[in-house]
């Protein structure tokens, strides 16, 4: 029954005319952010470029995108055969009615390394659908299934929290290795040109940098259910998110504990060139899996919630920020982000360093074919966040999830430094990117204000905190990487990669900590479905 099944499906493939994805959201890709970034970045575009992942629907009021994303197919006899369409140009199923469109790809990640002592692999296997249903629904669900072993210092990220960095719990694999699997699901329903409505498990981000001080998508996926408004100059968001403590010492009868977050982002365009942003976070959690989602959050209205908790009304986190980007020419922007999680006006004007001044922020240019360089791009950058931000008094309300951070996955009690340079072309592309860091390090038995799932209350001390503070360490990453894409369609492509990691702490503690000196290189065939950051 499945071969009828999967015959059937071939052969309507091959009856349909070559079509693209009919999903209504562009995947999280830095790759495909580059190659869209030219139009999407020209002073005349007002796409609310903050607020990712982009809508198709808006993002095709500027240019029809899928073109770029789609266009140099390979020509040639091989090309014109069926496996060779497939192969090349086109998804593997594709079927289109004027009620319903379906496209399904098979997905993987083929991948064989090599560090300074040690063999790397990866082997992911999976698939994606993704269509229409009339003209206001879309869907998109993938399921992914993988076996790997990474370079040392993600696997000794791994052994620390039991997590594969933004890809969920790992389980022992062999000696070395994890396996781990990924779903994803959304269902998008626009009911007008103003409204979108769209519930599923995958993840967001706000911001124009690399990183981001509000959201990432660095962390797992998780069930949320978000409300986008688009009217005149103004997209706004509202953001609903079911979250989960990972930590074995809270879980309840073997399970995880529960959070929920609700978030409000704001973005306004003034002219031409200016966009403004506003951003606000609410964290509760749930401590004996009883209370739910508070109906109370669901207040539309952004900072109400905010100011509700800043009166000790009810229990909670809550985090505010604000953005601001300008476009210096078209494909050339100036961005940053300023995120509140506790200030003090008596204890900045007082110089005091107290932990309660609590604060991150972003400051960053990026360059879309600087000086005329076709599929060029240049970015600079700089985050920071002062010891103790983005942790709570109670650990479950922290601005984390399933082990990680939330938003610049370093947690706090950090400053870094980013220059990236890039090539791309829809078939082939480079890129290299360094980061420069300087973290302060918590001690043993002493929170200094960097991991997040530790509460603050575990401070030494309340005034004279600062950046970096205590056995700080110095970071040098760099990754490198070339690719060829097989499979524009499908993202699907081959590329080999470089990383080099240094680490170094100024002060040694017992042996605890040591200079580390990594690299890692390595080949693969990888479908691109969304972003990985190894980059800690």
């Amino acid at each position: 029954m499945r071969a009828v099944f999967a015959l059937a499906l071939l052969l309507g493939a091959s009856l349909v005319a070559p079509i693209q994805a009919q999903y209504d959201f562009h995947r999280l890709s830095l790759e495909e952010e580059r190659l869209l970034g030219p139009v999407l970045y020209s002073t005349e575009s007002h796409t609310h470029t903050a607020v990712k992942p982009w809508r198709k629907s808006h993002t095709d009021t500027v240019a029809p995108l899928d073109t770029l994303l789609y266009s140099e197919p390979v020509l040639g006899r091989f090309s014109r055969t069926w496996v060779g369409r497939k192969l090349l140009n086109e998804r593997l199923v594709q079927v289109r009615t004027p009620d319903f469109d379906l496209s399904l790809d098979p997905v993987v990640d083929l991948t064989v390394g090599r560090e300074s002592n040690a063999n790397l692999w990866v082997n992911t296997r999976g698939v994606l659908a993704e269509g229409r249903i009339g003209r206001q629904v879309r869907f998109q669900t993938s399921w992914l299934e993988s076996q790997a072993v990474f370079p040392e210092w993600v696997r000794q990220s791994i052994d620390s929290n039991g997590i594969v960095p933004g890809n969920g719990i790992a389980r022992p694999f062999g000696e070395t290795g994890a396996d781990f699997n990924i779903a994803t699901g959304m269902l998008s329903y626009t009911p007008s040109r103003y409204f979108n409505i769209s519930f599923g498990h995958g993840r967001n981000f706000f911001g124009e940098g690399y990183r981001s001080m509000f959201l990432s998508d660095a962390s797992f996926n998780y069930p949320h259910l978000r409300i986008e408004t688009t009217v005149w100059k103004i997209k706004y968001i509202n953001l609903y998110n079911w979250m989960s403590d990972l930590r074995p010492e809270v879980a309840v009868d073997g399970v995880y504990k529960r959070k929920y977050t609700a978030m409000h982002y704001l973005s306004l365009d003034l002219g031409d060139r200016w966009n403004l942003g506003l951003f606000e976070a609410v964290i509760w959690g749930d401590s004996v899996l009883q209370r739910g989602f508070d109906v109370d959050f669901i207040n539309p209205i952004i900072f109400y919630n905010a100011i509700e908790f800043a009166r000790g009304s009810r229990g909670g986190n809550s985090l505010v920020g604000f953005s601001a980007s300008y476009k210096i020419q078209s494909g050339w922007m100036a961005y940053g982000q300023f995120l509140f999680d506790e200030l003090s006006t008596k204890d900045i004007a007082a110089a005091s360093g107290s932990w309660k001044n609590k604060f991150g922020y972003q400051i960053g240019s990026k360059w879309y074919e600087p000086l005329g360089w076709k599929g060029g791009f240049v970015r600079l950058e700089y985050n920071a966040a002062r010891p103790y931000t983005y942790s709570h008094k109670e650990v479950l309300s922290n601005h984390a999830h399933y082990g990680q951070p939330l938003a610049h996955h370093w947690g706090g009690n950090f400053r870094e430094g980013i220059v990236e340079m890039a090539y791309d072309r829809v078939r082939y592309g480079a890129s290299v990117r360094y980061h420069y860091g300087r973290q302060g390090n918590d001690s043993a038995g002493v929170y200094y204000g960097r991991d997040v799932y530790t509460s603050y209350t575990e401070r030494p001390y309340d005034d004279g905190h600062f950046i970096a503070q205590d056995n700080p360490s110095t970071m040098h990453f760099v990754d490198a990487r070339a690719y060829w894409t097989v499979n524009p369609p499908m993202r699907l492509r081959l590329e080999v990669w470089a990383n080099y990691r240094s680490m170094r702490f100024d002060q040694p503690v017992d042996g605890l900590y040591e200079d580390q000196s990594q690299w890692a290189l390595g080949v693969g065939l990888r479908t691109v479905l969304f972003n990985r950051y190894f980059d800690f």
